[in-house]
């Protein structure tokens, strides 16, 4: 009877350690998922951003970084908020008026933390912030 204990005892404690180690090929479930409310993010129109599995009662910030922060060209605060006590943060936002158009990175980091959480846009709308052809010049008197 104690061989047979002590077996499967042995057995639990291996197949703990074995249940602990991670898999390649297995994603993890515990990260941040981030969702925008429209396919693209605009210059010119809000879009909500809905983020899931962050920690609870924390302030992120969001920041938009062309094409990412390693080659960045641009880079812009678009917004923050608070997270719920599930973890969960709902927040309005827009692209910076100079971002070009195509790929983009949306970072959102955690107050007084530099653990960052990336998420692939693609920026849109951006003949809103192009200027305005100036008036001609005002006649001359002869």
């Amino acid at each position: 009877m104690n061989r047979s204990l002590a077996k499967l005892a042995t057995a639990s404690v291996l197949f703990g350690a074995l249940a602990q180690t991670s898999l390649p090929g297995v994603a993890s479930a515990a990260g941040p998922t981030f969702k925008l409310s429209t396919k693209t993010l605009a210059v010119n129109k809000p879009s909500k951003l809905f983020a899931s599995h962050l920690q609870s009662k924390a302030v992120y910030y969001l920041l938009v970084a062309q094409p990412d922060l390693k080659h960045m060209k641009l880079e812009g605060l678009v917004g923050g908020g608070l997270t719920d006590a599930k973890g969960n943060l709902v927040a309005t936002i827009k692209a910076p008026a100079k971002a070009r158009c195509g790929r983009a990175t949306l970072y959102a980091y955690k107050a007084k933390t530099t653990k960052m959480y990336p998420f692939t846009v693609t920026v849109s709308g951006c003949k809103a912030g192009k200027r305005s052809v100036p008036p001609p010049p005002p006649p001359t008197k002869s």
